[in-house]
């Protein structure tokens, strides 16, 4: 990114995503807690316990969105208001990166399924495979829209991530639970 955009801009980037990932922190934590819970569940057999700990956790996700969404809107006023106009592209940046938050808290929702089934191997070979993505979206999105493809580069990458870690985690609970 910094070669394709220079480091004034890479910087502004960052920024931008380190608001996201911070304001993402209440699920990330959610999740980290109940996992082993979930571990237990899965290692038991009961299948009552796995759904109801998914459960909780997609509603989790759900009911915290507009939270987020609220969050990043005034993450994005209060950088102007309080570190200035040069900040102004980094907002824009926030604007384009609000769908990660969800794509983000799924994808580690579905990772994390798949870490506590005892498959990470599944999860390392995907992760790798969405850095492909990411790298290829980069070479294909920064030269024609410079800070902007990187954002759209992140959620190609983020997206293609959580449907292959949720379609495995899907098919590897339905094998294990009959």
């Amino acid at each position: 990114t910094i070669r394709l955009l220079g480091s004034s801009i890479a910087g502004t980037y960052t920024i931008a995503y380190r608001i996201i990932l911070a304001i993402a922190l209440p699920i990330i934590t959610l999740i980290q807690a109940i996992q082993p819970r979930l571990i237990s569940a899965i290692q038991s057999g009961n299948r009552l316990a796995i759904r109801q700990l998914i459960k909780i956790l997609l509603l989790a996700i759900a009911a915290y969105m507009p939270i987020a969404i609220l969050l990043t809107l005034a993450a994005r006023h209060y950088l102007v208001t309080f570190l200035g106009q040069s900040f102004i592209e980094t907002t824009q940046i926030l604007l384009l990166l609000i769908p990660l938050l969800p794509l983000f808290s799924l994808r580690l929702l579905a990772g994390t399924l798949l870490s506590s089934l005892n498959k990470p191997a599944i999860r390392a070979v995907f992760e790798l495979c969405a850095l492909g993505v990411l790298l290829l979206a980069c070479s294909q999105y920064i030269p024609s829209q410079g800070i902007r493809g990187t954002a759209i580069s992140v959620l190609i990458a983020e997206l293609f991530l959580l449907l292959c870690l949720s379609i495995s985690a899907i098919y590897i609970l339905k094998s294990v639970n009959g």
